[in-house]
């Protein structure tokens, strides 16, 4: 089973910010976090970044982040791209990160850390294969460790039955006029299908719909809602 909740902790930082981190990510030792919005904190460019990665003593790093086109491109060190959702680098000088407002975030590492990757995993990635596109760049997927962090609960994301229809897992039917889908439990199915360990994945229990002091959300907050970003770098040295 994927671990719960105790397996992240909360860093504060100058300003109010405050970032989530992965248990399992800092066993490994690879720099990553997930941004909140606290603090007024909105990553629209990579550059709002700065100030939690100052605090983390980060800033040196190159920032690598691309338009998000809900797809499954995943860009390499050396490649850049006009659209990709998903990034993957062996380069201890970068930084790879995705940004979300009720989408998964996720965070890949190798067992020794020296080659990650970030994810931005919304329905239409999930059916597009941006977890299986990102995971062929790693050559043992059985010792990956994974970080997933906050995204919108099913209890708040009603979809359509046409969307619903192409998910084997995640979907809930009942007495409401339209399907929820638990954007969570099919990024969990496709990560243990291929082959990841469920003890070496930590789950962020949080919901960004409902959580509005914490969290940025597109389907509660609408068209120009703020962002959070989910950054991770290869170990460096």
């Amino acid at each position: 089973m994927p671990r719960d909740a105790s397996g992240f902790r909360e860093q504060t930082h100058p300003g109010g910010l405050v970032s989530l981190h992965s248990a399992l990510l800092d066993g490994v030792g690879v720099p990553h976090g997930f941004t909140t919005a606290s603090g007024g904190l909105n990553i629209g460019q990579a550059e709002h970044l700065e100030p939690v990665l100052r605090a983390m003593q980060l800033d040196s790093r190159r920032v690598v982040m691309s338009k998000q086109v809900h797809g499954c491109g995943v860009t390499r060190p050396g490649e850049r791209s006009g659209g990709a959702d998903a990034h993957v680098t062996d380069d201890p000088q970068e930084l790879v990160a995705v940004r979300t407002a009720d989408c998964v975030p996720i965070l890949l590492s190798s067992d020794q850390g020296q080659r990650v990757a970030a994810i931005h995993a919304g329905w239409r990635g999930l059916l597009a294969g941006v977890i299986s596109e990102s995971l062929r760049h790693f050559d043992d997927t059985a010792s990956l460790v994974v970080a997933v962090g906050p995204c919108i609960s099913a209890e708040h994301y009603e979809v359509g039955e046409e969307v619903a229809s192409r998910f084997e897992q995640g979907v809930i039917r009942d007495a409401r006029p339209k399907a929820r889908l638990g954007l969570r439990a099919a990024v969990l199915h496709q990560l243990l299908a291929a082959g990841v360990h469920g003890d070496r994945i930590d789950v962020a229990p949080h919901c960004t719909f409902a959580d509005a002091e914490r969290f940025h959300s597109y389907r509660r907050e609408g068209k120009g809602c703020g962002h959070m970003a989910a950054f991770v770098g290869p170990v460096a040295g």
